[in-house]
């Protein structure tokens, strides 16, 4: 009986891991993995966020691009996005 309990824990535990970091990627403290394309001006990078993450993408430190259907659309756009754009052109000078 205690083995069945410490295997219920384990796979708990590894469901866990796999939600946090499979299903919910943090990409770092302001965002998480999704469907909106994103310009971070702050640290000069593209990024596919979620929708609780947009609160914490505003001018002039964020650019919100445009919300794809799904997650893999943003990142073929995100990566297409990186080899051809100027990224200078999406953000406006942060003061200091």
């Amino acid at each position: 009986m205690i083995f069945l309990l410490f295997s219920f824990f384990t796979f708990g535990d590894e469901f866990e891991y796999y939600k946090r970091n499979i299903e919910e990627v943090q990409l770092n403290q302001k965002y998480r993995r999704g469907e909106y394309l994103v310009y971070d001006c702050e640290y000069k990078h593209f990024a596919c966020i979620n929708r609780d993450s947009l609160v914490n993408c505003k001018l002039p430190s964020c650019l919100n691009i445009r919300k794809y259907s799904n997650q893999p659309e943003c990142f073929q756009a995100q990566e297409a996005g990186m080899q051809k754009s100027r990224t200078d052109r999406y953000c406006k000078p942060i003061d200091n």
